[in-house]
């Protein structure tokens, strides 16, 4: 079954959304795991019921602090757990 990142585009309008989800994603990738990557607004249902693990992020913090090499790295471990 696939893992499935989901990420809503519109909150991540600093980027640092995105790049924590990036940083999910790669991790996936590299622990050999098949990956369906796509916005909220934009998944299908199907596949994220049919997915073995799904990941949803929506507005995040308020502080739009960017991410450190540590919360990217931690992002990255994250999607390396099967």
């Amino acid at each position: 079954m696939p893992l499935s990142v989901t990420a809503e585009g519109d909150a991540s309008t600093t980027g640092n959304t995105e790049a924590m989800a990036n940083a999910v994603a790669e991790g996936v990738k590299e622990s050999g795991a098949e990956l369906v990557f796509a916005q909220a607004s934009e998944a299908d249902a199907a596949e994220v019921a049919s997915a073995g693990a799904v990941v949803l992020n929506g507005e995040g913090l308020k502080a739009q602090l960017t991410p450190d090499e540590a919360a990217l790295a931690e992002c990255k471990e994250l999607g390396k757990i099967s």
